[in-house]
């Protein structure tokens, strides 16, 4: 536990924290993944203008998009990690209370439920049709700029995800079109067999009882490494 200058003990806010970490090492992860994809597309580059054919230019193409949008989500992750940092401590216990709430909710969705159908007969929200038009016209688009600036700091995984498939297509683009046809079945291949297992980690969810049968898994299949 940290000591401020005053002397007092800051506030431990794990769900912060940990949040905050994530966009620190999604910051790593997309900086790692740019300078891989800048080795692997010298594989393709460097041919007189005139030897390049369709092909050459799409893997090109598909390296390049890629590259931009692996290196976007770096700096993303990174401005927003610094923001999160630069957060107040009343807005770091805001942070922390809706994160808990959030993962209380995901935990326990039969609550939610119950709380839904109790509160079902309450009156209708800000938007009710009393409300002046102008008003209604300001909220709601003042609900959409905020939504647009969540949306700013939440980007950088799917720009991740994205630059990833654009760096593998350019990698199948390249061996079927350039390489043997041997060679782009055994690299297909394997690309395709380790599909499913990172499919799997997104598949997970947030099922209490599926997460919970997955960590006795685990512990049950560590081993001395």
């Amino acid at each position: 536990m940290t000591q401020p200058a005053h002397g007092k003990p800051s506030k431990i806010r794990v769900h912060l924290d940990n949040f905050g970490k994530g966009f620190e090492l999604l910051a790593l992860a997309a900086t790692f993944i740019a300078a891989v994809q800048s080795q692997i597309m010298s594989i393709a580059t460097g041919l007189p203008q005139g030897q390049e054919s369709v092909a050459i230019r799409a893997i090109n193409a598909f390296f390049l998009g890629g590259l931009i949008l692996d290196l976007m989500a770096a700096a993303i992750s990174f401005l927003t990690s610094r923001w999160l940092q630069r957060l107040s401590e009343e807005e770091k216990d805001l942070f922390e209370d809706e994160l808990s709430s959030q993962e209380h909710k995901s935990s326990h969705p039969e609550e939610g439920k119950r709380k839904s159908s109790i509160s079902s007969g309450s009156p209708p929200n800000r938007y009710k049709k009393n409300r002046k038009f102008l008003h209604s016209c300001h909220a709601f688009f003042r609900g959409l700029f905020h939504w647009y600036l969540s949306v700013c700091l939440s980007i950088p995984l799917p720009l991740l995800i994205i630059g990833v498939l654009c760096m593998f297509s350019g990698i199948y683009t390249y061996v079927w079109t350039q390489q043997p046809a041997p060679v782009a079945i055994i690299i297909t291949v394997a690309g395709g067999a380790t599909l499913p297992f990172v499919l799997g980690v997104f598949l997970i969810g947030r099922k209490r009882g599926r997460r919970r049968d997955i960590i006795h898994r685990l512990c049950q299949m560590q081993g001395d490494w």
